[in-house]
């Protein structure tokens, strides 16, 4: 095992699946309703990022959005705007008070270079780390669902005492649609592009991420071979070690740590579930052209191997024929739907117990939730079955 595996990799079950018909990412509007006015808090750290998928869903389930991101964060930006929806503040909130959920986006700096600057000689800002800790420790302990992609992912495991490094600069933890390690620096050690992921039996449990599977694996029309394969968009260069106690929910021989619960509502995410298929135009294109959001365009380093680009063209034009980017969109839409649900019962349930009556009203906002989970039990124990 590599020195870096950590204490609760799962068992994965690998998995192989046809193309099937488009699917699409329609939502049914009475689950729409149940997320009606989840107050949404999404912390974008470097300002910049744009939420893919996570945008339409989070529109069609009616959520209250407000995603900040710090002065000090946006100030390091070059030749770049604050993505469109972005409020920049002086500071993020201290606690969860006046939201139902938390979403922590990526970014391109990381906690590693908290002291140490990174190839571009930028460090994260002082103590913006730590703040949104902090807040996915207030929100996780007040019961309110988080979400963390990317380095939200990255700063949830640290939350809760895992620790996260680079990962090593070798071709055993490397995932690239082209070697790149002629390159100067050589780029190894990281995870860009396309790469399927292997979910755990814990996942196929799981309330929510289980929920999204095997909804997702009902709408599929061929599965010839009764194995789903979902594959979803990697760019990364650190790892992480799953906390202590959490739930491992999927993983990956080049790097093992990539999906974990604590809890009961707190999700981390290494991969970009809210890639779609723009986005992954755009992030082929920047890659290829060495896109620093922290440096001006004169000194990017683009890649220099010879057909670099075509190939990673290429995976993407293979990805999105054989239907991945299609299912793992539909995926991420069927994963935050239920989030937001679970926000909106959690919320329900201590609005009826602060009103000051026996608890009746919670339990039965409560029991709401578990009836909706339960609705198609019998046909999704079947695919699930299929599946494993």
């Amino acid at each position: 095992k590599p020195q870096f595996w950590p204490r609760h990799v799962c068992r994965a079950q690998q998995s192989t699946c046809a193309v099937p018909a488009f699917v699409g990412l329609s939502l049914d509007p009475k689950r729409c309703m149940a997320a009606k006015g989840v107050r949404t808090l999404i912390v974008n750290p470097s300002g910049q990022e744009i939420r893919g998928v996570l945008t339409r869903v989070l529109e069609d389930a009616g959520a209250v959005v407000e995603e900040l991101a710090t002065q000090a964060a946006v100030a390091m930006l070059v030749g770049v705007a604050p993505a469109p929806d972005v409020r920049v503040v002086a500071s993020l909130p201290s606690s969860s008070e006046g939201h139902d959920c938390l979403l922590v986006l990526g970014s391109p700096f990381s906690v590693c270079t908290e002291t140490k600057p990174n190839d571009s000689g930028v460090m994260a800002p002082l103590g913006l780390a730590e703040d949104i800790e902090g807040l996915i420790r207030d929100f996780d302990q007040h019961g309110k669902p988080v979400l963390g992609i990317c380095l939200g992912a990255q700063l949830i495991a640290r939350a809760f005492g895992g620790a996260v490094r680079r990962m090593p600069c070798d071709a055993a933890h490397t995932s690239l649609p082209v070697p790149l390690d002629g390159e100067q620096p050589p780029r190894l050690g990281m995870e860009f592009g396309w790469h399927t992921q292997d979910f755990s039996r814990e996942a196929w449990s799981d309330p929510l991420v289980g929920k999204a599977l095997r909804t997702l694996l009902t709408q599929e029309r061929e599965l010839p071979s009764g194995r789903l394969d979902l594959k979803f968009h990697q760019w990364h260069g650190d790892t992480f070690d799953v906390p202590q106690g959490a739930v491992c929910l999927s993983t990956r021989e080049e790097c093992p740590s990539q999906a974990f619960r604590v809890g009961t509502c707190t999700y981390a995410f290494q991969y970009h579930i809210e890639v779609d298929q723009a986005m992954a135009e755009k992030w082929c294109k920047m890659f290829a052209q060495g896109f620093d959001c922290y440096a001006g365009s004169d000194v990017w380093a683009p890649l220099r191997t010879a057909g670099a680009q075509s190939l990673l063209e290429r995976q993407l034009t293979e990805v999105t024929k054989e239907g991945s980017i299609r299912r793992a969109e539909t995926f991420t839409a069927n994963l935050v739907r239920a989030w937001l649900e679970h926000a909106a019962a959690a919320a329900a349930a201590r609005q009826a117990s602060a009103a000051g009556g026996d608890g009746l009203k919670a339990e039965s906002a409560l029991r709401s939730r578990s009836r909706s989970r339960s609705r198609c039990k019998s046909e999704e124990d079947k695919a699930m079955e299929v599946q494993m």
